[in-house]
C-alpha cells in the first residue's frame, strides 16, 4: 500500500473522531495497519496527510500490534 493511500485512511480515521480520542485513533491505526506500516515511514504517512507530530503515536501502535487483538 503506498504511503498515500495510507495517509488517506488516516486522514478519513483522524477526522472523524473527536479531539479527546484522536491519540487512541492514531495509535489504533498503527496496531491495525502495523504489517503494512513495517514497510513505511511513519513520519511520510503522517507528512503526506500533514500531521508531523503524530508519528510515535503510530510507531507505538505497530509495536502493540504483537501484543494486542482488536475486537470486531
Amino acid at each position: 500500500m503506498q504511503t498515500s493511500r495510507l495517509a488517506a485512511l488516516l486522514k478519513e480515521r483522524y477526522d472523524n473522531v473527536a479531539d479527546k480520542k484522536k491519540a487512541v485513533e492514531v495509535v489504533l491505526f498503527g496496531v491495525e495497519y502495523a504489517e503494512v506500516l513495517k514497510t513505511q515511514s511513519e513520519a511520510a504517512v503522517c507528512a503526506a496527510f500533514g500531521i508531523g507530530k503524530w508519528g510515535p503515536q503510530i510507531a507505538l501502535g505497530i509495536n502493540l500490534a504483537a501484543k494486542v487483538k482488536l475486537k470486531p
